[in-house]
């Protein structure tokens, strides 16, 4: 949940994940090997997913570029 907005962002497992990841590894595309490893995923496929995943908590406030 939000602090300021209210907004409410539901995660599912590899959502967490991938939240989990950012915490410690702000690039994505380590983030997409340890995915890959973890998940029967394409590389190519893993980027693209995480890149819009990133996106979408950006712009919903829950995380900022650094």
């Amino acid at each position: 949940m939000h602090g300021q907005t209210g907004g409410f962002f539901a995660l599912k497992q590899v959502g967490y994940d991938i939240w989990r990841a950012l915490d410690d590894e702000p690039e994505l595309a380590r983030i997409c090997a340890l995915l890959c490893a973890e998940y029967a995923v394409s590389p190519d496929e893993c980027r693209s997913s995480v890149a819009l995943f990133a996106q979408q908590l950006v712009d919903a406030g829950f995380a900022e570029y650094a």
